[in-house]
């Protein structure tokens, strides 16, 4: 978490940073705030899940599996723990906490016996679903200030920003109204 509440304005940071040529003053002014403003997003979104019972961890497992089954089917282990940016470890625990509540099965895949694959049961279909709603809506109200157009210049800036950090990143595409309607499909 970015803990810094009063970021400086511009001005202060032109002024800061007026001798030292390698710091860009509206580099640094966008860094905090950007780093302000994701731990916002964040916490709001922590408080989300935690209030129905999920850690970051079993919320990105959830909502993986839920849009997999909707797409690839069953994953393993290892893909799961790859794209939810955890160590394997941390995914087998998650996944151990998911099937004791009945949320998730763990089968042996028919092509490769020594292979687990995850997918939701249909309890577990059921809760993300009835999660979906409340989430949504709760990224509804957060965004709600910005218009369409806005949205849109915030996600291709954002990726621009996203695709400097990492030049190997893929260009994400976007659409905000499909995302939309697709989320709440």
């Amino acid at each position: 978490m970015f803990d810094l509440r009063d970021i400086p304005t511009a001005d202060e940071l032109r002024l800061c940073c007026a001798d030292k040529d390698e710091m860009p003053s509206a580099a640094v002014g966008a860094w905090l705030l950007l780093l302000r403003v994701g731990s916002d997003v964040f916490a709001r979104h922590e408080a989300y899940i935690s209030k129905h019972g999920h850690s970051q961890g079993r919320f990105t497992t959830l909502m993986l599996l839920h849009y997999v089954d909707c797409n690839d089917g069953p994953q393993t282990p290892s893909v799961l723990a790859e794209r939810a940016g955890l160590s394997r470890a941390a995914m087998t625990t998650i996944i151990d906490s998911l099937e004791a509540e009945g949320l998730v099965t763990r089968r042996q895949s028919a092509d490769d016996r020594r292979r687990q694959e995850i997918a939701l049961t249909e309890r577990g279909s059921s809760h993300v679903e009835a999660l979906l709603p409340g989430h949504i809506e709760d990224i509804r109200a957060s965004m709600g200030g910005l218009g369409d157009e806005q949205l849109d210049q915030l996600m291709t800036l954002l990726d621009a920003l996203r695709r400097a950090m990492d030049p190997l990143a893929p260009t994400q595409g976007h659409d905000p109204q499909t995302a939309i309607v697709q989320e709440e499909s």
